[in-house]
């Protein structure tokens, strides 16, 4: 397997697991009451029964499996796909981040803190591979050279400019019995 390809597997299993999680639902899997304990608390305050919150999380939980699942299950070409990873993953490293500086009163900052560095690390190595695919010169489609057609001689016109002047003129009977005399 290539290292392309771990990479993007490690991506899907760990946003996949959150994916997953925000199905079941966000307060439930990752609020200060989550069955997993604090390694899975993310919210210091509850958003029980909160409709919006668990649609956005379910739907963001949806996101998260198709798009992470594009190169194995939809035949999303890989360097496409790191090329999109990318700007998730930034997007989702600076939203992470006004969360934590913006917010602290309703984040659990004991585990945001190991996931922002986390964070860091996927968008570097991300960046990296996307990188290694441009030098490499991977990353655009090569354009095929389709050999050029032979041209081929203009057909030259008549001199004449109507259909009737190509026609042979007939000498009237009159005029050749006259001569016949």
């Amino acid at each position: 397997m290539s290292p392309e390809k771990k990479f993007a597997t490690f991506l899907r299993g760990m946003f996949g697991f959150f994916g997953i999680g925000m199905l079941i639902g966000q307060d439930k899997m990752y609020g200060p009451n989550s069955p997993g304990g604090t390694p899975l608390i993310y919210w210091s305050q509850s958003q029980a029964d909160s409709t919006y919150a668990d649609w956005w999380a379910r739907m963001t939980g949806i996101m998260f499996l198709v798009f992470l699942s594009g190169p194995f299950r939809f035949g999303v070409p890989m360097k496409s796909h790191l090329r999109m990873t990318l700007v998730a993953m930034t997007a989702i490293l600076v939203n992470m981040c006004h969360v934590v500086f913006r917010k602290k009163d309703h984040v659990a900052t004991t585990m945001w803190y190991p996931q922002i560095a986390l964070q860091v690390w996927i968008v570097f190595q991300n960046y990296k591979f996307v990188k290694k695919g441009s030098a490499a010169g991977t990353t655009k489609a090569k354009k095929k050279s389709t050999p050029k057609k032979k041209s081929t001689p203009k057909k030259r016109r008549s001199r004449s400019k109507s259909p009737a002047s190509k026609k042979k003129k007939k000498k009237s009977p009159r005029k050749s019995a006259s001569k016949k005399r």
